[in-house]
């Protein structure tokens, strides 16, 4: 019995400890449940911002994109109107003025917020190319993300990519670097781009119908080095003028850079002249054998009428010797004619018809004797394209009526040859002398042109620097337009093509 109301007593006394536990173990539980709610709104508040955030930055870049695309679209449709610097750039920024401050809403609604992006374009810079900054600032709520894109517009000159460009009127020459005018006459108006110290160098001369034109600003003091103290420059002239040639030496690189690829074409058939047609073992001469044209044999001249090519050909090397005239007819078409050599050491190209003629020549043009190109044709019946890099030499009476277009080699003419036509070069040298001459302008932004003794230029001279001495006329002349010189832009593709919007990468300039 003593030990029932033990185990009776001892029950009474835990009496309620299971009511504790339970509290207990709620209250644990109810701390565990408040932490994890706690950490669930956290961690959604969080995800929310996050997602916030993610979702602005995108709603900032679209906005960005888009409106510099739109601007891109904005310069070539601009471009493509033909206007000039002034008005290409009024036009551009005039529209670009209506885009900045533009709100940008286009966007589906996020969780009951609508995403907006506000656009603001500043311009940096004035000049050509301008530089200007695209902001984008998006938003969503409360939450905030700035992007920016610089960029640069310019304008180039439309025919830029194959073009010729404009040449001041009434300039005999313009130079980029420097002047030695040692002697002879100078009718016309001398343009000079540099600024830089005893860059013209003069001499007693007949300048009295040429003025020399200067950048605005420039020290006449330090830029000429005269013959002696009494030589006065406003009275024997050249006279000074400021005037800044504008010229767009870049456009010029750019032609010589366009030089056209070296094309092959399918070869002729082989062709034998006879004496006697009825007599195929009597005298003959092969005038074309192999892909080589040989105009070398009298029979050409005396039982030959004209070559008629009318299709693009390619010859191995076109060989003149023994003053042996050969006439091409084109059939009034525009042919191409392919070779690594042209070698005009003694004869004679006429063409017949109205068809031009564009040679392609890749490793070598000799000249000699009294050779002649085309001088009975038209100067727009012939242009001379050269990628060699062996000097081309007319050191005799050869005459070139057409234009001629060397990509890299140096140019030599001495004893009375000469140019009627264009003559673009990227070479390093020119050198007329000995009575040469040139009814041409003449090209050559990498050159040093060197004129001496008798030499006459009857156009105008655009180079790296220009010499005169001894006896040296350098007259201008109206530009003829009937030149017929360009390299194709099939499709207007130069202008199409051409760069002229530049952007630099997406930064983020803040985040809130």
């Amino acid at each position: 019995m003593d030990g029932i109301r033990s185990i009776v007593s001892k029950s009474r006394q835990e009496n309620g400890s299971g009511l504790v536990l339970t509290l207990m173990v709620l209250m644990v539980l109810s701390v565990l449940a408040v932490s994890l709610a706690t950490a669930t709104i956290g961690s959604y508040r969080l995800t929310a911002k996050n997602r916030d955030s993610v979702s602005v930055y995108y709603v900032a870049e679209a906005s960005l994109n888009e409106t510099y695309e739109e601007i891109k679209s904005l310069v070539t449709d601009t471009y493509q109107l033909d206007v000039n610097k002034d008005t290409y750039f009024s036009m551009v920024e005039n529209t670009i003025n209506q885009i900045s401050g533009r709100r940008m809403d286009d966007f589906t609604q996020q969780f009951s917020e609508k995403p907006t992006a506000d656009i603001q374009i500043k311009k940096i810079s004035d000049g050509n190319p301008r530089e200007y900054i695209l902001t984008s600032e998006g938003k969503i709520g409360n939450t905030t993300r700035t992007l920016t894109k610089n960029f640069r517009i310019e304008y180039k000159e439309k025919d830029s990519g194959g073009g010729l460009p404009t040449i001041p009127e009434g300039a005999a020459a313009v130079v980029k670097n420097r002047l030695d005018i040692l002697g002879g006459t100078v009718k016309g108006d001398l343009y000079i781009d540099s600024t830089t110290p005893k860059s013209i160098n003069l001499d007693w001369g007949n300048y009295v119908n040429s003025s020399l034109m200067v950048k605005p600003g420039s020290d006449l003091n330090t830029m000429i080095t005269y013959p002696n103290i009494n030589y006065k420059l406003n009275i024997k002239g050249p006279f000074p003028q400021e005037k800044s040639a504008d010229f767009n030496w870049n456009q010029l690189e750019n032609l010589i850079s366009s030089f056209p690829k070296f094309e092959s074409y399918p070869p002729p058939s082989d062709l034998t002249i006879y004496q006697d047609p009825n007599k195929p073992n009597g005298n003959k001469h092969q005038l074309i054998e192999d892909g080589s044209l040989y105009a070398n044999n009298w029979l050409i001249t005396n039982h030959f009428d004209k070559l008629v090519l009318d299709h693009n050909v390619s010859f191995k090397d076109i060989i003149f010797t023994g003053n042996i005239t050969l006439n091409i007819d084109t059939k009034n078409k525009d042919i191409d004619i392919s070779a690594d050599t042209l070698d005009f050491t003694n004869g004679h190209l006429n063409i017949i018809g109205n068809g031009k003629i564009t040679f392609h020549i890749k490793d070598k043009i000799i000249f000699g004797s009294g050779s002649t190109l085309n001088v009975s044709g038209s100067t727009n019946q012939l242009e001379l394209f050269y990628s060699g890099n062996s000097a081309v030499n007319m050191t005799g009476s050869q005459k070139i009526n057409g234009s001629l277009f060397t990509l890299k080699s140096d140019l030599d003419f001495t004893a009375g040859a000469g140019v009627d036509g264009l003559i673009i070069s990227g070479g390093k040298r020119i050198t007329y002398d000995g009575g040469a001459y040139s009814n041409s302008y003449i090209f050559s932004p990498t050159a040093d042109l060197i004129l001496k003794a008798g030499t006459k230029i009857n156009g105008a001279i655009i180079s790296k620097t220009l010499s005169m001495d001894g006896g040296v006329q350098l007259l201008t002349s109206p530009f003829k337009d009937t030149f017929g010189f360009g390299i194709e832009d099939k499709d207007n593709s130069n202008k199409k093509n051409i760069e002229l919007i530049i952007g630099d990468p997406v930064i983020e300039t803040s985040e809130e």
